[in-house]
């Protein structure tokens, strides 16, 4: 007689379990093998869990927070050097985690890898969280550090975005269906009509009757290449939603970095605005700078004028005093001070000249007082030999300051007229003098040149005799 046993099956004798394989027992024989059934079969060691809403903090000194989806709070804890299996295992042992949030952006890595170990749904704020919204937050439940704190407002924060939700969920969902399931779907996309839909089907199907199938017996190995096969598909399987994870990650990082370089060209231009509004500022400044030094002087140069004209005035309306001459001021013997003071002072034929400056000048310039038609001109400073001898050629008297007193009646020059006269006369006779000196020199050269001539002939009248 040939029993076969389920593998790994226990037999029971005298009220005790034997562990039992094939073989010969006594006269029967024992042939244990595995029986493919339809379907997996699990026996859960505990209740199910319930669904939680894990905040973590990672990090040296590592905070966990946990609440459930009524945002009650479970189980806080911060602990140094957790590693990564640590923080699993005290997930794990609080509940089932359907949220994995955290308190800053971009989520970091560590709590990239739990999400991904439990599927979980990743819960990241747009920006990072501040303290005081951090502690606002946590303040009603309590927390030893800012790592428990931090943890405990990650979590809050994700419970807070879904609770209008889950309140909906708890008046819209009958009384037959769990609550929390239609939240766990919610929170996975689907709106709460379709959730309570689908739930409701899947408990009509749990309800019917199941189908019997007759047991095939099947080898060992085929049963192992099974059960490696399911477990490989569903490696794949969470490969493939990590791989759709990436993407979609990428893709908001993308979207992300478009709008970046959007607001990277919106600065550029802004702080090319910028700079070419400081550059015409600059310009208009320098420019305001200009102006202002031209206008300042274009004041003085206006005070100077309104000065010129109230000398002027008073020069025209003062009298000529009995017995002198007035003189004509001229500052320097250049062209420029001679038509500047032939505007103001109008000199004209007659006019007898003070010239204060008679050094420069040349015989260009004597012209343009020639042409005046001066009497003389009265200096104290060195005149140049050639400026002065021009004028002796052309008749112009060039009188000393020094033999000649001036008299100054509010900025007028006058002289006595008899003054004058007597340096004139001085003047004609230095001039008759200096004709005569003149005459003399040109006759001794003509008698030079004569005798010079009369020796180079007598040369000349020796050689050809």
């Amino acid at each position: 007689m040939a029993v076969i046993l389920e593998q790994n099956s226990w037999w029971r004798l005298l009220g005790r379990r034997y562990i039992v394989s094939s073989g010969y027992y006594c006269d029967a024989r024992l042939r244990v093998e595995g029986i493919e059934r339809p379907k997996l079969q699990f026996k859960p060691l505990s209740k199910r869990e319930d669904y939680i809403i894990v905040g973590l903090d990672p990090g040296t000194t590592t905070g966990i927070a946990a609440i459930n989806l009524s945002g009650n709070l479970v189980d806080i804890i911060s602990c140094r050097a957790m590693s990564s299996s640590d923080v699993i295992e005290w997930i794990s042992a609080r509940g089932n985690p359907l949220i994995v949030a955290t308190d800053v952006f971009p989520a970091p890595g560590a709590v990239e890898k739990v999400k991904r170990a439990f599927n979980a749904i990743l819960h990241s704020p747009g920006m990072d969280m501040l303290a005081d919204e951090k502690v606002s937050l946590a303040k009603e439940f309590g927390f030893k550090n800012d790592h428990e704190r931090d943890a405990l407002a990650a979590a809050l924060g994700a419970f807070k975005k879904y609770k209008n939700k889950f309140l909906y969920i708890e008046k819209k969902v009958p009384f037959e269906l769990d609550p929390n399931e239609v939240k766990v779907l919610v929170v996975k996309g689907y709106s709460v009509e379709k959730a309570i839909v689908e739930l409701a089907a899947k408990s009509v199907i749990k309800n019917e009757e199941p189908i019997k199938h007759e047991d095939k017996v099947v080898s060992p190995e085929l049963a192992d290449q099974r059960n490696r096969n399911q477990l490989l598909s569903e490696q794949v399987r969470t490969l493939r939603e990590y791989v759709e994870e990436l993407k979609a990650g990428l893709a908001e990082r993308d979207a992300e970095m478009r709008k970046a370089f959007a607001n990277l060209e919106q600065l550029k231009d802004k702080a090319t605005r910028e700079i070419k509004r400081h550059h015409e500022i600059k310009i208009r400044d320098r420019e305001i700078e200009r102006l202002r030094a031209l206008l300042r002087s274009e004041r003085k140069a206006a005070k100077k004028i309104k000065q010129d004209i109230s000398r002027l005035r008073d020069m025209d309306h003062m009298p000529d005093l009995k017995g002198f001459r007035k003189l004509r001021s001229l500052e320097t013997f250049s062209k420029e001070a001679i038509v500047k003071a032939s505007e103001q002072c109008n000199i004209g034929k007659g006019d007898i000249i003070i010239l204060e400056d008679a050094s420069g000048g040349g015989s260009n310039t004597a012209d343009l007082l020639i042409e005046k038609g001066i009497e003389a001109i009265i200096t104290d400073g060195e005149m140049a030999s050639a400026v002065r001898e021009y004028f002796y050629d052309k008749g112009i008297p060039i009188l000393s300051s020094r033999a000649i007193p001036i008299r100054k009646e509010k900025g007028v020059a006058f002289v006595k007229a008899e003054d004058v006269e007597a340096a004139k006369a001085q003047w004609k006779e230095e001039m008759k003098v200096r004709q005569a000196k003149g005459k003399a020199e040109w006759l001794e050269s003509m008698i030079k040149e004569y005798r010079v001539e009369r020796r180079r002939e007598m040369r000349q009248t020796q050689k050809t005799t």
